[in-house]
């Protein structure tokens, strides 16, 4: 069983005033939000997935590397270092203009647990059947 959450940040975090505090709130808020996905996962025995977006860094760093060789880590996805802390595990999907055309791309694997276990692997993309294998 797995519980899927496409994606955390459209969540609506209510009672935020002031324009310079919303941004903070709202990480707090879905940081504690992931958490608290991530104790009921736990307690009923299930699998829990959340998507995120990447952020405008996230962003920028893919389009600037010309060569497809930028991968996304936690710091690049949107609100997400505290939304991700209670993550057992870390992947990003990531492609560049280059790679898209070959059908290859890049997975980046961080496992939050079992200590710093970072990797990224090439692999081959197939959106019309959502697959991924091994280059």
């Amino acid at each position: 069983d797995v519980v899927s959450v496409d994606y955390l940040q459209l969540l609506q975090t209510g009672g935020m005033d002031g324009q310079g505090e919303i941004q903070a709130m709202r990480r707090i808020a879905l940081g504690r939000t992931s958490q608290d996905l991530h104790d009921i996962a736990q307690e009923q025995g299930v699998a829990l997935w959340t998507a995120y977006q990447a952020n405008r860094i996230g962003i920028t760093k893919m389009r600037g590397t010309i060569d497809g060789t930028g991968v996304l880590d936690v710091t690049d996805y949107a609100e997400a270092i505290d939304a991700a802390w209670p993550a057992a595990v870390i992947v990003s999907v990531n492609q560049s203009a280059v790679e898209a055309p070959n059908s290859t791309g890049r997975l980046f694997l961080a496992e939050n647990r079992g200590g710093p276990s970072v990797r990224t692997m090439n692999v081959r993309l197939d959106w019309a059947t959502s697959s991924v294998r091994d280059a």
